[in-house]
């Protein structure tokens, strides 16, 4: 378990894997996709996608079956395809049909699912990642946790909350109606993660409670959670 800080910050920056991977690989096409300029922007999300991804982009690492659990369209997604077994379930939210036939189309091969996980197949893998999308994108968590766990070896997370009141008003996708939408706080993010302690790799409950300034314009905290996987039964 990590909390991001402005020190874990500080000391990613010192090399920037991740800037210098896409200065030596990517193309101008990867350039324009979305994920992409916003790695490209935010250092404090090239740091926490290193803390995720950072050893599957390594040249010493075995190949994978890897589960990337609304990752997006990044010039990351065809390296990763290709040095791994890797599958990538997304909504696509933020890339067009033409993007993706472009990845899917130099990967040689059908790896991504535009669809909810919750929808998707049950299946095996060594490592099921999901960067940025519980719980407040999704805030499903629990029911990811309980589905997924005892699919993979591992599970990275990171995890986003705030610890003021943050809401949005969102439109359902079917219907007219208008919600409001109350972001969820420490607290309750920690009460679903405590439900599997057992499970967290260097569990503690006292992590997060460290009180330090948002490295996001947004004043929002992330945190880094590793799960051992499998089934317990």
């Amino acid at each position: 378990m990590k909390l991001l800080t402005k020190g874990l910050l500080d000391q990613y920056l010192q090399d920037d894997l991740i800037s210098k991977l896409m200065d030596e690989h990517f193309t101008d096409e990867d350039e324009d996709l979305k994920c992409q300029i916003w790695l490209r922007e935010s250092a404090p999300k090239r740091l926490v996608f290193n803390l995720l991804y950072g050893d599957l982009l390594s040249p010493e690492s075995e190949r994978l079956k890897v589960l990337d659990v609304g990752g997006g369209l990044s010039g990351f997604t065809k390296f990763l395809s290709k040095k791994h077994d890797y599958f990538l379930v997304d909504f696509q939210a933020h890339n067009n049909d033409c993007e993706l036939k472009r990845i899917l189309k130099n990967s040689n091969r059908d790896f991504i699912y535009p669809m909810d996980w919750i929808d998707l197949k049950e299946d095996n893998y060594d490592i099921i990642i999901a960067n940025d999308i519980f719980p407040n994108v999704d805030q499903r968590l629990d029911i990811f946790l309980k589905k997924f766990l005892p699919r993979c070896k591992l599970m990275s997370l990171s995890l986003t909350w705030y610890n003021f009141e943050k809401y949005f008003q969102v439109r359902r996708t079917i219907g007219d109606e208008i919600f409001t939408i109350l972001s969820w706080d420490q607290s309750q993010t920690m009460r679903v993660i405590k439900k599997y302690k057992d499970r967290v790799i260097d569990y503690s409950s006292e992590k997060f409670n460290i009180s330090k300034s948002s490295l996001y314009p947004n004043g929002r905290s992330v945190g880094i959670i590793e799960f051992k996987g499998g089934n317990p039964n």
